[in-house]
């Protein structure tokens, strides 16, 4: 996302999705290199429409600049398993 209103916009798509929405860091890994880090997270949200419980975990990879910007973000995780669980 490169603006605030992209970010309100996803937030608001998610709320109309979603009744409950979990998302939570279980890890972070600062790369030694310096230029970056990883954070492992979980995934427990329920839908709104027919309560269908989510519980998936993925890897998000970060890129940062000189003044410690996030420049890049890259997001690993199975699709399959939320595609299914959402199918409740």
């Amino acid at each position: 996302m490169t603006s605030k209103s992209a970010l309100e916009q996803a937030c608001e798509s998610s709320n109309a999705t979603f009744s409950e929405v979990d998302l939570r860091a279980t890890a972070v890994y600062p790369l030694f290199a310096g230029d970056g880090a990883a954070a492992a997270w979980h995934c427990g949200s329920v839908t709104r429409d027919r309560g269908c419980a989510l519980d998936f975990a993925g890897v998000d990879t970060f890129a940062f600049d000189g003044d410690l910007r996030i420049t890049k973000v890259d997001g690993f995780f199975d699709v399959s398993v939320p595609e299914a669980q959402m199918r409740c």
